[in-house]
């Protein structure tokens, strides 16, 4: 489950800096959903009895790698920079050219889009909880399922929280709590995932 607890630290931990006219994403997304995919895959091959219920995160997981991307690519080319105040060298042209409603929407798409990732990114980790709760109860185990579970909820509810606020209110001050309030949430459900690695290869809970 290493490549699970790397998988959820890149895509569960957001933050990009303004590097000329690109956002550069410091923990890129799509490569964790490349090592989600790897994880879930592997804990299917040793746990038969979760691989029945992994089957649809990982498909999910495969179909987020290309979205993720694209989303980065999205960024590195400074199409929708001007969300993180900055107007890049695309956003000019289309300026000049009075293509402001089409900066319109292609913000609100970036919007839409990276909402979509991260609610459907939910699904793969909620179905990794059920996979390890499968995994307890076939083998007797304490693993920490119901635990990721919880956590996993406060990682939503967090969440969606902060993407309401900073949507509503885009000041520095307010991106930057909520991010904080972000990371502290996530890190929490990183320890979880951590300890129910750790279980997971010694068959008892920590």
């Amino acid at each position: 489950m290493s490549d699970l607890f790397l998988g959820a630290f890149l895509t569960l931990l957001d933050y990009k800096l303004v590097v000329g006219d690109s956002l550069v994403g410091l923990l890129p997304g799509v490569l964790g959903w490349i090592l989600v995919v790897r994880g879930l895959r592997r804990m299917s091959e040793e746990e038969p009895a979760a691989a029945g219920i992994l089957k649809r995160p990982i498909r999910i997981a495969k179909c987020l790698i290309p979205a993720s991307g694209i989303l980065y690519l999205i960024d590195l080319l400074g199409v929708d920079s001007s969300s993180y105040g900055h107007i890049s060298r695309i956003q000019s042209l289309m300026l000049q050219a009075g293509m402001e409603r089409a900066m319109d929407w292609i913000h609100l798409a970036v919007i839409v889009a990276g909402i979509a990732v991260m609610l459907i990114g939910y699904e793969v980790w909620w179905g990794c909880a059920e996979a390890v709760i499968r995994v307890e109860m076939n083998q007797g185990w304490k693993l920490g399922g119901s635990l990721m579970k919880e956590m996993l909820k406060a990682v939503i509810v967090v969440q969606i929280f902060v993407l309401v606020i900073t949507t509503m209110l885009p000041a520095e001050s307010v991106r930057m709590v909520g991010m904080f309030a972000n990371w502290a949430v996530v890190i929490c459900f990183l320890s979880t995932i951590d300890r129910t690695r750790s279980a997971f290869f010694r068959g008892m809970w920590l």
